[in-house]
């Protein structure tokens, strides 16, 4: 059921048109629904609103979306953006509430919107069914992992069910992983129209047996400050027994069914921040447990030959998060190797993420690569430690002195001295190559060129490959101006099959884009990090606003009701295109 409250678009100065609308007027307890607060005009707006509080009501948020949308009839085209502003609103008890009118302020225009009533109902608790929620730690450290697990506890057969679970949605103030169920005995779940798998089991509760149905997320808090994890909430059609229904002939026996709401308490997290004492040198934000492995390519190499390491970084931490490990800035490294410095970012299996360089041995005197260090925090003991790599042995030998002839293949450098013939260059030739027939007349003048045309490309590599070593974060650059159009192109064929597929391959290409135009990370391009970026000098203010507002809509675009229409997500590129060109380093 969707009620509208502000059905008739209210004007906000000349170009924009506010609509407000509550997602129910009727709830459960503990059952989270949206505000939504949509603003559409024909140019990006800034829009801003305060819900006043209401006492039994909790709401939090908004949330920020934009999307663009261009439109041709008859030949006339009309463009319009749309701003959505969604905020969370659940019941903390039963009875009627009203949210007062309050304003929306649009490009500093202001439009009230409201009132909006809500009433909110104790499901009928039983026995039958329960749900519990719970987390391994309630004062946690930014990106510490918690394991959040959710049990739903059924004591009779189920007809059917709706399940929610608000806190495994996407939000800006943590991340969470859904984990896959290790255990014997495993069973699909629909929570909020995705199905995840979740363990089966059997417990006693409160003096009766139950069977379990378990999910189990890693949740990762991403600010210090109070955090909330809402209520889950189940509803489902439980059986109570048998009933007859007769008609005019026959008589039917079916199961009697009756509907009961089953609400888990909510989970209030006070995240701490990471300490400042005690922090190591090079601690680049990684929080968790970790081990560090380093490999290398070739245990014997030349000087100035390139060799490639894997590093492999395992733990429990955010991995998606981890940044590179910056080998320039290593003395032990940099004082015997010559480091390119690549910018690819790890790949991530399982519960590790690998990353790869090339160093170049600078003498002949390198006996080994030598240990690294990975510095990390670790929350269970609430101090800093540092993960080393072990030392590679290496046998680098001298590269050879090559002459110019031996440069071009030559076996016998002696072999290619001319002589001198009697009579001098007017003497007859009599070698066993007089008899041959000729050939094609232009052979001789091609073996003249092939030695200029070998020095050419030879000149031609080495330039390269100086400047490539001199600024591979520039040529990095280069490679993805060339490639963006042929992304996008591809993601457009996407965008008209696939759905959330699209928005997750989306916000891959932005930040491979902006990174390698910025020469960071692509971990380091999230809608979190363009603030830092701007007060770093690293990104300009304007292209930080329109990338922040791009990352966010991206983000948040599968919970817009357009989200599902393939014409809005083709819609999306021409503007991505746009903020990504934009994006220069200050």
């Amino acid at each position: 059921m969707l009620a509208v409250f502000c059905l008739a678009p209210l004007p906000c100065a000349a170009t924009h048109a506010v609509n407000a609308t509550l997602q129910k007027t009727v709830v459960g307890v503990g059952e989270t629904i949206a505000l939504e607060i949509v603003v559409t005009g024909t140019a990006e707006a800034n829009v801003t609103a305060q819900i006043p509080p209401v006492r039994g009501l909790r709401v939090s948020g908004p949330q920020t979306s934009r999307m663009s949308q261009t439109t041709i009839i008859n030949g006339r085209q009309e463009s319009s953006i749309t701003t959505t502003l969604s905020f969370e609103v659940s019941a903390l008890q039963s009875g009627q509430f009203t949210m007062p009118a309050f304003a929306v302020e649009v490009d500093g225009d202001k439009t009230t919107v409201g009132p909006f009533r809500l009433r909110a109902e104790q499901g009928s608790q039983s026995t039958l069914i329960k749900l519990r929620a719970s987390i391994d730690a309630r004062a946690p450290f930014v990106q510490q992992p918690l394991t959040y697990r959710v049990t739903w506890f059924v004591a009779d057969e189920i007809h059917g069910y709706e399940l929610t679970i608000p806190a495994l949605g996407e939000r800006h103030d943590y991340l969470v992983q859904v984990v896959a169920s290790s255990g014997t005995r495993t069973q699909d779940l629909v929570v909020n129209k995705v199905t995840y798998q979740a363990a089966v089991g059997r417990e006693a509760l409160d003096g009766a047996d139950y069977t379990t149905f378990t999910i189990t997320a890693r949740v990762y808090p991403l600010r210090e400050g109070a955090i909330v994890l809402p209520a889950p909430l189940v509803r489902a059609a439980v059986q109570q027994g048998w009933e007859v229904v007769r008609d005019f002939f026959f008589a039917d026996r079916r199961p009697k069914l009756v509907t009961m709401t089953a609400v888990g308490e909510p989970i209030s997290l006070s995240v701490r921040a990471l300490p400042s004492e005690g922090r190591p040198r090079g601690f680049a934000g990684a929080v968790g447990r970790y081990s560090f492995a380093v490999s290398a390519s070739d245990s014997v190499a030349r000087v100035g030959d390139p060799i490639r390491l894997t590093m492999r970084v395992r733990g429990s931490g955010l991995l998606s998060q981890l940044p590179r490990p910056e080998l320039g800035t290593v003395p032990e490294v940099t004082r015997d190797f010559a480091v390119l410095g690549m910018l690819e970012p790890g790949e991530i299996t399982g519960d590790q993420i690998v990353f790869e360089e090339i160093v170049r041995p600078k003498t002949d005197s390198v006996r080994e690569f030598p240990a690294i260090p990975l510095a990390y925090f670790d929350p269970s003991g609430e101090e800093y430690r540092t993960a080393w790599s072990d030392p590679i042995p290496l046998r680098v030998v001298a590269a050879p002195d090559v002459g110019p002839v031996e440069a071009f293949g030559a076996v016998d450098a002696a072999a290619r001295t001319p002589s001198e013939a009697v009579g001098g260059l007017r003497a007859p030739y009599r070698g066993p190559r007089l008899a041959d027939t000729p050939g094609d007349p232009w052979s001789p003048l091609a073996h003249l060129l092939v030695a200029p045309a070998a020095y050419c490309l030879l000149l031609a590599g080495m330039t390269v490959r100086r400047r490539v070593a001199q600024n591979p974060a520039g040529w990095s650059r280069r490679g993805a101006v060339f490639g963006l159009d042929k992304d996008l192109a591809r993601l457009k064929r996407v965008a008209r099959q696939e759905g959330d597929v699209f928005y997750s391959e989306l916000a891959d290409l932005c930040a491979r884009q902006v990174a390698a135009r910025l020469g960071v990370s692509p971990a380091e391009v999230t809608p979190h990090d363009v603030s830092r970026l701007v007060g770093q000098g690293v990104l300009s203010p304007e292209a930080g606003v329109r990338l922040q507002g791009l990352l966010e809509e991206v983000d948040q675009a599968r919970f817009s009701p357009h989200s599902g229409e393939a014409e809005a997500r083709v819609a999306l590129l021409p503007r991505t295109r746009a903020v990504i060109k934009a994006v220069k380093r200050s």
